[in-house]
């Protein structure tokens, strides 16, 4: 499966299964990493935001710790952004 950086307005999906759409990528000045927002998708409406480092984003499930899920990575793409 090819990987790529999550674009604004893209949809993840979360190893839970929720989906979450891409609010920003930024530079975190304090720690000069890269983040990306997030924010759930419930019923096409966005709230409870969440900051992940792309490292945090892009990073393997680890099976060991939680045998439950399904998915190889924490986050997996959906579908880009849908065009207005």
């Amino acid at each position: 499966m090819k990987r790529f950086y999550p674009a604004v307005g893209d949809v993840w999906r979360h190893a839970s299964g929720k989906e979450y759409i891409v609010m920003s990528n930024k530079i975190n000045d304090e720690t000069r990493r890269y983040e990306v927002v997030v924010a759930y998708l419930d019923q096409r409406l966005a709230f409870v935001r969440a900051t992940y480092t792309i490292e945090e984003f892009m990073d393997e499930v680890d099976h060991d710790l939680a045998p439950e899920l399904k998915q190889k990575y924490l986050f997996e793409f959906v579908k880009a952004k849908e065009e207005v």
